[in-house]
């Protein structure tokens, strides 16, 4: 249960980070590596799409940083395959970073629209678990 109550209050921190993204910091930066990876069937043929690995380098106050969050949420097929497209090694992408903290970036601000509240939902029904257990152990 009490990992349950740790889930909870870690997502709401980060649905509240998730929200104050949108007022981040813009910069841009450079991509370092891009990679798919688990199969898909994607238009007929088999590739590598599933989930999307992509590093980043950027600059705040003469500072240089290095991250590979995307956004507040995991990017899975379709949405990973998506945004791969077009993203080559050494070109440049948006950045925004937490003015607040520098080190703390992603590529894309927000909460993921329809599922802000996923991590709240999947805490409570761990603790409603956790109760029944402790319940019929007895």
């Amino acid at each position: 249960m009490a990992l349950s109550l740790a889930m909870f209050f870690h997502s709401v921190r980060e649905l509240n980070k998730a929200k104050s993204s949108i007022n981040w910091v813009k910069t841009l930066g450079k991509i370092k590596q891009v990679r798919l990876y688990g199969v898909r069937i994607v238009n007929g043929s088999r590739k590598n799409a599933e989930t999307l690995d992509l590093e980043y380098e950027y600059i705040a106050n003469e500072k240089s940083y290095k991250s590979s969050r995307i956004a507040f949420y995991t990017l899975h097929f379709p949405d990973s395959y998506n945004f791969s497209l077009g993203k080559i090694v050494g070109e440049n992408i948006n950045v925004y970073y937490n003015p607040e903290n520098h080190g703390e970036s992603v590529l894309i601000v927000g909460a993921q629209s329809g599922k802000e509240f996923s991590g709240h939902y999947l805490s409570i029904i761990c603790f409603i678990i956790g109760v029944i257990t402790l319940i019929f152990s007895f």
